[in-house]
């Protein structure tokens, strides 16, 4: 089985991606094809020949994200439209794709996670859900965020790393419902795309275990070093500060 990534970002994550993309394709042992939804195509373009002949690089593809074509509502903080990218990957990818990985741009990749991505496609196959997340919150943690999205799960998952059925997210049209809720409840969420997400699933996604989404938030660089050094089954790191970015070196 082929493995497929999808990221999807704006100019000001071209470096961040790159170093993302970099560090992944060093890690696996699979080759892999990479896609992009970009708000400016010609801006990665012109630094992708750092990874474009990478060995475990089998292709790259960077989709000009059109905004003409749909109506997304105003955002109300410091992200920018990009952050609905990932809920038109139908759109972009070709169909014939059976399983994607989404990675947010600010994950790094410190060990291989190929064994643990293919388990966890026919988990997902297994459960008879679409995609596989990291729990983030419990209701118990924080209820008062399950009560303003309305959810009926005790779980929100963290959509930084996602791993998609692509055949039943296209089956089910996921992306329809998706942009319903957005535009009809727009104005309850924060997160934007991660909520809009949650609200769909709400709960009914399989569980992604720490080692495909670490969140490295708060601390020292120097206790993450060591935690990663006593860790040594973590593949995946969200680094959910962007000055830790430049830590690790892969770009």
């Amino acid at each position: 089985m082929e493995l497929n990534f999808v990221y999807c970002f704006d100019d000001n994550f071209n470096l961040q991606a790159l170093t993302s993309i970099k560090s992944l394709l060093d890690k696996i042992t699979k080759k892999a094809n990479i896609h992009i939804i970009h708000k400016n195509t010609e801006s990665f373009n012109r630094i992708s020949n750092l990874i474009s002949n990478h060995e475990m690089l089998s292709s790259l593809h960077c989709y000009q994200f059109d905004s003409s074509k749909v109506n997304l509502p105003p955002i109300k903080s410091h992200v920018s439209e990009a952050t609905f990218y990932r809920l038109f990957i139908s759109q972009y990818l070709p169909k014939n794709i059976e399983f994607l990985v989404y990675l947010d741009a600010d994950i790094i990749s410190i060990n291989d996670p190929t064994s643990d991505l293919l388990e966890t496609f026919s988990q997902i196959k297994s459960d008879g859900n679409v995609v596989a997340a990291k729990i983030e919150v419990t209701r118990e943690q924080d209820n008062l965020i399950f009560n303003t999205l309305n959810l009926k799960s005790d779980v929100k998952f963290n959509a930084g790393v996602l791993i998609i059925d692509f055949n039943a997210w296209i089956e089910r049209e996921v992306e329809s419902d998706l942009l319903k809720i957005l535009n009809l409840r727009f104005n309850e969420i924060f997160d934007y795309d991660q909520e809009v997400l949650n609200i769909y699933f709400d709960g009914e996604f399989t569980k992604l275990d720490n080692n495909l989404n670490y969140q490295a938030v708060g601390g020292h660089d120097r206790d993450l070093y060591s935690f990663i050094k006593k860790n040594v089954n973590l593949s995946l790191i969200h680094i959910s500060e962007p000055t830790r970015l430049g830590m690790i070196s892969y770009a």
